[in-house]
């Protein structure tokens, strides 16, 4: 009874000694509301990482134990605040602030926690971390005015058909980037094929040949950035030092590794088509100009363009063949066949004589443009054929139907099958591959021109 007489009398008496009692007593509400509703925003982050947990984190035992143990030792610190409020309240103001701070730090640690464990769960598919990362990075290269170093690709013609232009493209677009930051870095004079109002560097015009050849042919798949690449990036910033427009800082480097990286999941046909058809703004190539120095082409004319390699190796029959379908095209039509005259890979070419019908075009002496006339040729051909592989690919991005020989099957399906389906869906040409032993059943077709071919 004493003590709650004295307790009365202490609060009538409180005003008398402390005036500011009652200011006090509304912060002390006040923080006590503000530590309430941060109670219950630690309660909806419990319940929604016991969804997550439940959702998607079912089959990881080991990481659960470890979240749960993590959990635990988060609710005993938030105990122990609840326990102490209290307490602190007698301590005044100061100490409700810091068991607040304390409060919302260890909401934040437990919403790490849960994204840490999110990381780390084991049986979480890898293509995921390797999406998450790759789309973190573009985000990063995205932000600002840095100048942005596109490549250098230095890879196959058919992936960076297929695959890395696209990907950029679509890089472009989703990230709304400034194409006039990006420096596309190619080799043979590609620039076309990007579609973008961007500079482009040639790393043929920077290196000869040779060098370009001893520092790619190991490396065909760019996962990592090599030596070669490095190299080249050096010295595409020693020319483009003083160019206009490239001021602005450091550039970013948007390298071929991380397209290799989002899309290996395909390649391992681990996820199907549409993972691919996602990252990628697949569209026609708008052909280039032809150059002066080609010379007068026909008015109408096929493209021809036979080079051996593993699919097609160099063999008596398949040089019959060839020699037989360059004839036989000779007979109904002016046929163009191009020659790059380069050994930048372990491709092989073949070149016929020339003679009145027969036009045989050669990029040898320009090697940094040598694909930007391949491109303006066959852009404006009736149709296309050649080898099968990388190469023929680029007439059907053309909107020019293509017959395409080879002799081994041995390259992948599921380049062939996207290839074909991208094509069919923005309007390209029609890509027909032949097996050689195959080769008369379709001289017939030859002879008459391809369904829906431009005759």
């Amino acid at each position: 009874m004493l003590n709650r007489v004295l307790a009365r009398l202490g609060r009538m008496l409180r005003p008398l000694f402390n005036p500011d009692a009652e200011r006090q007593l509304a912060e002390t509400a006040s923080i006590r509301k503000q530590t309430e509703e941060v109670g219950k925003q630690l309660s909806r982050q419990r319940e929604e990482l016991a969804k997550l947990r439940a959702d998607t984190l079912e089959a990881h035992r080991d990481d659960l134990t470890n979240l749960r143990r993590e959990l635990a030792k988060e609710r005993e610190a938030i105990k122990d605040v609840q326990t102490h409020v209290t307490q602190l309240e007698e301590r005044g103001v100061a100490g409700l602030r810091a068991s607040l701070v304390g409060l919302r730090s260890s909401v934040d640690r437990q919403a790490k926690l849960a994204s840490k464990a999110m990381q780390r769960a084991e049986g979480v598919p890898r293509w995921i971390h390797d999406e998450q990362r790759t789309t973190v990075r573009l985000s990063r290269i995205a932000k600002g005015t840095r100048p942005i170093v596109v490549g250098p690709w230095t890879g196959e013609v058919g992936f960076e058909l297929l695959y890395w232009a696209p990907f950029v493209r679509w890089a472009v677009g989703h990230y709304g980037i400034d194409p006039q930051r990006l420096l596309v870095v190619s080799r043979g004079g590609t620039g076309s094929w990007y579609g973008l109002d961007a500079r482009y560097e040639d790393a043929l015009r920077l290196c000869t040949a040779g060098e370009f050849r001893a520092g790619s042919e190991d490396v065909k798949k760019q996962r990592m950035f090599s030596a070669f690449d490095r190299e080249v990036v050096r010295r595409v910033r020693r020319v483009q030092k003083d160019a206009p427009g490239t001021s602005g800082g450091r550039p970013h480097l948007l390298h071929p590794a991380l397209m290799y990286q989002l899309f290996w999941p395909y390649w391992r046909e681990e996820l199907t088509y549409r993972h691919v058809l996602h990252y990628t703004h697949q569209r026609l190539i708008v052909p280039p100009a032809v150059p002066a120095g080609v010379g007068p082409l026909p008015e109408e004319y096929v493209a021809v363009r036979f080079y051996f390699s593993s699919c097609f190796p160099d063999t008596p029959p398949n040089r019959a063949l060839v020699a037989s379908t360059i004839r036989q095209l000779a007979g109904r039509s002016d046929v163009v066949v191009l020659n790059s005259g380069l050994r930048l890979d372990d491709h092989g070419e073949f070149t016929p004589d020339a003679s009145r019908r027969i036009h045989v075009v050669s990029t040898h002496g320009e090697p940094h443009t040598n694909l930007a006339v391949q491109t303006a040729v066959i852009g404006r051909a009736r149709q296309f054929v050649g080898t099968y592989g990388g190469f023929s690919y680029l007439a059907p991005y053309l909107g020019v139907d293509t017959v395409a020989f080879y002799s081994v099957r041995n390259f992948r399906q599921y380049h062939l099958e996207l290839a074909q389906r991208v094509f069919g869906e923005i309007g390209g040409g029609m890509l027909l591959p032949v097996d050689a032993a195959k080769a008369p059943l379709v001289a017939a077709a030859l002879a008459g021109g391809l369904p829906g071919g431009r005759e």
